[in-house]
């Protein structure tokens, strides 16, 4: 499984996602993307978003 961003890959990743870096690119986003610090960076904010989301809509009204 490769990383769930590299669809749209933000700024953070253009530098490693060149053919010069295909190695450092193929460990970072590949296999085992969740060592990658902009994966930890977004999918902790996403996180995040989502049990907001999650305790607001159990919030009575």
């Amino acid at each position: 499984m490769a990383c769930p961003f590299l669809e749209r890959p933000f700024k953070e990743c253009l530098s490693v996602l060149t053919i010069e870096n295909i190695d450092l690119a193929t460990r970072l986003c590949g296999d085992d993307f969740t060592g990658c610090p902009v994966f930890q960076e977004k999918f902790g904010k996403l996180k995040s978003k989502c049990a907001r989301l999650i305790r607001r809509e159990k919030t009575p009204r």
